[in-house]
C-alpha cells in the first residue's frame, strides 16, 4: 500500500506521538498507569491487565484536535494519491 511504502504512515505516527505529548495526553496516561500500579501493587503486576484497565480511558481522552488533524492529513494523502475529490 502506498500509504506505508511512501513512509506516510510512519510520518503521521511520529506526528501524532508529538502532538499527544504536546497536549499533555502522554502525561495523563502515565498518571493512569502509576495509579494502577499503586492500587494493585508491583509484586504481581501483569502488563496486559494494566493495559486492559487503562486503554479505554486513554482512548476516550485523546484530544479532539489531534484526532481532527490526523483525519485531515489522511484525507489529504488519499486525495493526493487517488484524486477522489475535485480541485
Amino acid at each position: 500500500m502506498e500509504f506505508i511504502r511512501s513512509g506516510e504512515r510512519q510520518r503521521l505516527g511520529e506526528l501524532v506521538a508529538k502532538r499527544l505529548k504536546e497536549t499533555g495526553w502522554v502525561s495523563e496516561v502515565e498518571t493512569l498507569c502509576r495509579k494502577y500500579v499503586t492500587e494493585h501493587g508491583i509484586e504481581n503486576l501483569k502488563y496486559e491487565d494494566m493495559i486492559d484497565d487503562v486503554k479505554d480511558r486513554a482512548r476516550r481522552t485523546v484530544p479532539e484536535e489531534v484526532k481532527k488533524e490526523l483525519m485531515d492529513l489522511i484525507r489529504q494523502f488519499v486525495d493526493d494519491h487517488l484524486g477522489l475529490t475535485e480541485k
